[in-house]
């Protein structure tokens, strides 16, 4: 499940750099529609995924077999799948804001944060 979630979080980043009017946030109560669309995407991604990989993922997980029923297998998978890519865009969010702090403190010209730039300076006598 982690590998088709992460190939689902990846899939609706593609598809995010397509059509960039769903990489940036929309304004006001639209912003809750983006987040549907995403989400949807999501989860017929993860369902496409489900029905690619279906003879592996039933030897992985036999209850995921669904004999009866596969669309409904897939259908359930897509949903688990893009649950987990919400998860993954999150934590490639934070990766992403560290590596942009790690570059602007290696910068040229900026000084260094922390006891070396900021000394404690004694009073005489104390």
């Amino acid at each position: 499940m982690v590998a088709i979630s992460m190939a689902v979080e990846r899939v609706v980043e593609i598809i995010k750099g397509i059509v960039p009017p769903l990489s940036k946030p929309w304004t006001g109560d639209k912003e809750y529609a983006r987040f549907a669309i995403l989400h949807v995407l999501a989860a017929v991604a993860g369902a496409v995924v489900a029905y690619a990989d279906h003879s592996q993922i039933a030897d992985q997980v036999p209850m995921l077999k669904f004999q009866d029923n596969q669309y409904l297998g897939y259908a359930v998978i897509g949903l688990m799948a893009s649950g987990g890519s919400a998860m993954w865009n999150h934590a490639l969010d934070i990766v992403q804001a560290v590596k942009i702090k790690q570059v602007a403190a290696n910068a040229p010209g900026v000084p260094p944060a922390g006891p070396v730039a900021n000394p404690v300076v004694k009073p005489a006598g104390g």
